[in-house]
């Protein structure tokens, strides 16, 4: 019982809670030190966002295994690709440069913003 309430947390939070932190970043009340795109989370939406970015990134990752290396999803290859998950999300949050995270996900809120006027303009004379 134990055990697969560990399980649940480190599957549904851990990995989702670190990328969280990657995306939008924590800040003080200090409007001088502004995050990506001026958003801040508080400790409510983190947890919601962690969740779906949990399970987003463990199933990606866990369909990359199979489908690269041949690794049926098994309690291994979730064990994997949590931790790789995870370590990756860590390894970005504490060596690469905030700014230049912050610039990738600026320039994809960019595209995606344009990407959606565009279609919005081919459907406006509809």
């Amino acid at each position: 019982m134990m055990a697969s309430i560990i399980g649940l947390i480190a599957f549904i939070i851990v990995p989702g809670l670190i990328w969280s932190y990657i995306f939008f970043p924590k800040t003080k009340n200090d409007p001088s030190k502004a995050t990506t795109r001026g958003i801040s989370l508080s400790l409510t939406l983190r947890l919601i966002v962690s969740v779906c970015l949990s399970l987003a990134l463990v199933s990606i990752s866990i369909f990359y295994l199979d489908y690269l290396f041949g690794l049926r999803p098994s309690f291994f290859t979730t064990a994997i690709s949590i931790v790789g998950t995870s370590s990756l999300g860590i390894i970005l949050l504490y060596f690469v440069s905030p700014h230049f995270i912050k610039q990738c996900v600026v320039e994809a809120l960019d595209a995606m913003r344009n990407c959606f006027s565009k279609i919005r303009s081919v459907f406006k004379g509809y």
